[in-house]
C-alpha cells in the first residue's frame, strides 16, 4: 500500500511458426506491460489494412445500428494476411448492397424532410390557399412556394411589382413567412431571380403532391423492411468481423516491439510479481523469463479505494518512480488535515461533503473532484468540532481545542507545528524510500537524508528553547554550527566545488525555515476565516437593530455563509495545493515514473 506493486522483468521468447497464437495470448492474459523503448515501425501494409477494413466495417456497423459490446473474438486466425485478403474480399461482395440502401435511404430521408416542410408550409396557409390541389390542376399559372424572412416580404414584393404576381402569406414561426406566389409564366426567371437576391427557400411543388407523398410512404417502408433483412442476414456476421479486425490490428501493432534472434521472436515487458503463475498459465507457444525489475519499471499504485481521487492530484504533478514511496496516501492525509485547519468549520464541511456527495454521483467527469472534496469537508468538519465552530456561531458547540480568533498566537504556533510535523513525515519518508533503492550516500549526506532531519530538529529545539522557553542557547548554536560543517565537508569531499557546496548548503539551509514558517498560513487563514464570520454577524446585528432577529437577520446570515465557502473553498484549495507540491511533496517525490498499462486485445474485455 505504501509502496508501488512489486514489479518482474519478463523476456518472452517466441517460435515464429506460432508468433500470432502466442501474442494473442499474452494479449488475453491481459498482464503483461510491454517495453517499447526500443519499438521499431515495421509492419505498417498489414496495420494500414486492417485500420481500413475495421474503419469500413465501423462504418457498416453504425449504420445497421449492430452493438459490438459483449461480442466474443469470433474464433482462432491461423494467417493474419489471409484473413485481411478475405475480410477485404468478402466486403466488397456485401458492400454493393449495404451502400445501395445506404444511399436510397439517405435520399428518401432528405425527401421525406422537404415533404414535412411543405405541410409545415400547408398548414400555415390553411383555410387561405389549398395547396396541394393547386399543385395537382394548375397548369397554365405559374407558382412557387417560397419561405422568406418577414423583414425582406416587401422588398421581395417591390422587387415583383411590375409583373404584378399575385402573394397569399402567413407566418411560419421563426420570423419567417410562407409565401404562396402565381405568376405568369414568361416571367419565371425574374421571380427565380428575386428568391435567390432575398434568400428566400423554396419548396419545390412535388411535396405538396398526395400521390408523391404516398409514393414516399411506400419507398420508406421498403426500404425500412430491407433494411431490418440486412441487419438481421449481416449484422452478427459484420459484429464477429469486427471483433476479428481489432485482434488483427492489436497483435499487428505488437510486433513493432518485437526483435528477432537466431530464429526466434522476444518480447520484453513487465508483469506484477504476485500474478506471473497465472502469467505463465497463460502463455500458448512461449517461454518466458523472469528477472529482477529495474528503476525504469512500471508502477502500479495500490492506494486504497477512499484515497484514489486523490491519485488525480498527484499525477497532475508527475508519476511516481518504481522505487519511490506511493506518495497519494501522505498527500491525501496531508490535503485533508491542512484543508481542515484552515477551513474550519463544522457546517461548511458538511455542505462541502454533500456538494462532493452531489457531483460525483451526478458528473463521472468531476467524480474524483468530488470525493476529494467529500473528505476535505470531512476534514473541515473534524477541525469544526476542535474550533466549536458551526456555521460561524461558537455558542452552539464547545471548542475541543480553542476558538481561533481568540488566540491569534495559538492558532499560529499551531499552523507551525503542524508544519514541522508534515515536514518531518517527508524526511521519513524520503529516508525509508533512499533506504529501499539503497542509496547510502544520499541516504546519510543527501538532501532530505538522516543529517538534514537532525539538523532540522536540532534548529527546531534552539527555536524552541530561545523563543517559548527564553533560555539561552550559545552551546547549542556551536553544536548545530559543528553538525552543519561536517555536512558541509561530507559534501565537499564528494563535490569538489567550494562555491558551490557552499551556497547549496547555506540555501538548503534558509529553505527549510522559510517552508516551515510557510506554514504559518493554516493558522493564519483560520483567522481569516474566523474574521469573515466576525464581519458577517457584524452586518447581521446591524439589521437586527431594526427588525430583530428576523428573516433579513438569518437571510444575511444564509447568504454570508454560502459566499464564505465559495470564496474560501476555492482560496483554501490552492493554499492546500500550494503547501502539498512545494512544501511537503518534494521532499520524497521525484516522480518520472510510467504507469503500468499492460497489453490486453480489447476484444477480450
Amino acid at each position: 500500500m505504501l509502496f508501488p506493486e512489486r514489479m518482474v522483468r519478463v523476456e518472452i521468447a517466441i517460435d515464429e511458426a506460432h508468433l500470432y497464437e502466442a501474442l494473442e495470448s499474452i494479449g488475453r492474459t491481459g498482464l503483461l506491460h510491454i517495453d517499447r523503448s526500443e519499438e521499431r515501425p515495421v509492419f505498417h501494409e498489414l496495420q494500414e489494412r486492417a485500420q481500413k477494413l475495421l474503419e469500413l466495417v465501423e462504418g457498416y456497423l453504425d449504420f445497421l445500428g449492430v452493438a459490438t459490446e459483449g461480442r466474443g473474438t469470433g474464433g482462432r486466425i491461423e494467417d493474419y494476411s489471409l484473413f485481411l485478403s478475405e475480410a477485404q474480399k468478402r466486403l466488397s461482395t456485401l458492400a454493393p448492397t449495404i451502400e445501395t440502401l445506404k444511399e436510397e435511404m439517405k435520399r428518401i430521408e432528405k425527401e421525406w424532410s422537404m415533404m414535412e416542410r411543405a405541410a409545415e408550409f400547408s398548414g400555415a396557409l390553411e383555410g387561405e390557399v389549398d395547396i396541394g390541389r393547386i399543385v395537382e390542376h394548375l397548369h397554365f399559372i405559374g407558382f412557387k412556394a417560397v419561405v422568406l424572412a418577414q423583414e425582406s416580404f416587401e422588398t421581395f414584393l417591390l422587387a415583383l411589382k411590375r409583373y404584378d404576381p399575385f402573394a397569399v402569406y402567413a407566418p411560419l414561426g421563426g420570423g419567417s413567412l410562407s409565401v404562396a406566389l402565381f405568376y405568369d409564366p414568361s416571367d419565371e426567371p425574374h421571380v427565380l431571380n428575386a428568391v435567390s437576391r432575398l434568400e428566400g427557400n423554396e419548396i419545390p411543388g412535388r411535396y405538396f403532391s398526395k400521390k408523391n407523398r404516398e409514393e414516399l410512404t411506400d419507398a420508406k417502408k421498403r426500404s425500412e423492411t430491407e433494411f431490418e433483412k440486412l441487419k438481421k442476414r449481416y449484422g452478427g456476421e459484420l459484429a464477429d468481423l469486427h471483433a476479428k479486425l481489432k485482434r488483427v490490428r492489436e497483435i499487428v501493432a505488437l510486433r513493432s516491439a518485437l526483435k528477432k534472434r537466431d530464429g526466434r521472436y522476444f518480447l520484453y515487458g513487465w508483469v506484477p510479481k504476485r500474478e506471473v503463475g497465472r502469467f505463465e498459465m497463460g502463455l500458448d507457444h512461449a517461454e518466458a523469463l523472469f528477472s529482477k525489475a529495474g528503476e525504469d519499471a512500471p508502477v502500479l499504485l495500490k492506494t486504497p479505494g477512499v484515497l484514489k481521487p486523490f491519485e488525480t492530484l498527484v499525477q497532475s504533478f508527475s508519476y511516481p518512480g518504481y522505487n519511490e514511496i506511493n506518495p497519494t496516501i501522505p498527500f491525501a492525509l496531508a490535503f485533508i488535515v491542512m484543508f481542515g485547519a484552515m477551513f474550519g468549520d463544522i457546517g461548511h464541511g458538511i455542505v462541502l461533503a454533500l456538494i462532493g456527495a452531489i457531483v460525483s454521483r451526478i458528473s463521472p467527469k468531476f467524480g474524483d473532484l468530488g470525493r476529494v472534496y467529500i473528505l476535505a469537508g470531512a476534514g473541515s468538519a473534524l477541525f469544526g468540532l476542535l474550533y466549536g465552530s458551526f456555521f460561524g456561531f461558537h455558542d452552539l458547540v464547545h471548542p475541543l481545542l480553542f476558538v481561533p480568533v481568540e488566540n491569534v498566537d495559538l492558532s499560529i504556533y499551531t499552523g507551525i507545528a503542524i508544519g514541522v510535523f508534515f515536514i518531518t513525515v517527508g524526511f521519513l519518508l524520503n529516508i525509508v524510500s533512499l533506504a529501499r533503492r539503497k542509496r547510502v550516500s544520499a541516504l546519510f549526506f543527501g538532501e532530505g537524508g538522516v543529517l538534514w532531519l537532525l539538523i532540522y530538529w536540532f534548529a527546531i529545539g534552539i527555536v524552541v528553547k530561545a523563543l517559548i522557553f527564553e533560555l539561552p542557547v550559545r552551546y547549542e548554536l556551536y553544536l548545530l554550527g559543528a553538525v552543519v560543517a561536517l555536512l558541509f565537508l561530507a559534501l565537499l569531499i564528494k563535490r569538489g566545488a567550494f562555491a558551490q557546496t557552499f551556497f547549496d548548503t547555506l540555501i538548503r539551509m534558509f529553505e527549510e525555515a522559510i517552508n516551515t514558517i510557510s506554514f504559518a498560513r493554516l493558522g493564519a487563514f483560520a483567522l481569516a476565516h474566523g474574521a469573515l464570520f466576525l464581519a458577517l454577524f457584524s452586518v447581521a446585528d446591524i439589521l437586527s437593530k431594526t427588525d430583530g432577529r428576523g428573516v433579513g437577520y438569518w437571510f444575511i446570515i444564509v447568504l454570508g455563509n454560502c459566499f464564505i465557502i465559495v470564496l474560501e473553498g476555492v482560496v483554501v484549495t490552492i493554499q492546500t495545493l500550494r503547501l502539498e507540491y512545494y512544501e511537503f511533496f518534494k521532499r520524497f517525490f521525484k516522480g518520472g515514473g510510467e504507469p503500468y498499462k499492460p497489453f490486453v486485445l480489447e476484444s477480450e474485455q
